[in-house]
């Protein structure tokens, strides 16, 4: 399980593995639900997985 700060410094710096800091890490395809999508990402150096959430904050137009 996830500690506190390793949460606080993956937040932070969201490249890297939270357990061993390695940058060797990949996500699966994105879930999308209601107003939020999820991703699961493991780190190929230590084999941890985990669950980033992302939730919606902003839109913006987009010329075309």
């Amino acid at each position: 399980m996830l500690t506190p700060e390793q949460i606080k410094e993956y937040l932070e710096n969201p490249n890297t593995c939270p357990c061993c800091k390695s940058n060797d890490i990949e996500g699966d395809h994105i879930e999308p639900s209601d107003k939020s999508a999820s991703q699961i990402i493991r780190c190929l150096s230590c084999g941890k997985k985990w669950l980033d959430v992302y939730i919606l904050t902003s839109v913006e137009e987009v010329e075309d």
